[in-house]
């Protein structure tokens, strides 16, 4: 029997060292394994090693005949010619290399990615407050800072920083709303200095 050198994850949990043979009966296809030389962990059904085994079926026990193995009398020590060392408990602490953390494992998506729904970037409403308040000075300088906070929110979520996503994304929404209320407010302002000019136009 092959040397026990494979891990695998089961029910959120890490077990090993295991023998091939062993793994197999222990695993399914999905089943996330890991041996020495591998970089990561993977499904048993992306090793070669691992996949061969999964897809031959078991062979039958090989039960030994009583006949044949004579036994000594108690003293536990059964005259097969071979001397096994089974279930030796020390064996998995003496392991040089270093596995790799199965609590930082994100089985099923893309490494390092955050789990959890991406903040809201407001990046359209940004963009449609800017070009509105264009003609503006003050709306246009709050309608490209929120623009920056728009794109800072997908680059923050990118790089795993939950919080930083999240802030970015009130800062767009709060520079939206000032830049929308800027608007609003120069608007009125040109309607009510138009009025007021039309309005002395008349008296004069």
């Amino acid at each position: 029997m092959s040397e026990g050198k494979y891990y695998y994850v089961s029910d959120g949990q890490q077990s090993g060292p295991v023998t091939v043979e062993e793994l197999v009966s222990k695993i399914s296809p999905t089943t996330d394994i890991w041996c020495p030389g591998m970089p990561n962990w993977a499904p048993a059904n992306t090793v070669p090693e691992v996949l061969a085994l999964l897809n031959t079926p078991a062979a039958p026990p090989n039960i030994p005949d009583p006949a044949a193995t004579p036994y000594n009398g108690g003293s536990g020590d059964y005259s097969s010619g071979n001397s096994q060392n089974y279930g030796n408990p020390g064996y998995a602490n003496q392991q040089s290399f270093d596995l790799p953390s199965v609590t930082n494992q994100n089985f099923g998506n893309q490494q390092g990615m955050p789990k959890g729904e991406k903040p809201n970037n407001y990046l359209v409403w940004a963009i449609i407050a800017t070009v509105v308040g264009f003609c503006s000075c003050l709306p246009l300088i709050t309608g490209i800072i929120s623009i920056v906070y728009a794109t800072n929110v997908d680059k923050e979520w990118n790089q795993g920083n939950v919080d930083g996503a999240q802030k970015a994304s009130e800062k767009a929404k709060l520079f939206v709303i000032i830049t929308a209320a800027l608007i609003v407010i120069m608007f009125v302002f040109n309607m009510i200095s138009g009025l007021a000019s039309g309005f002395l136009q008349n008296i004069q």
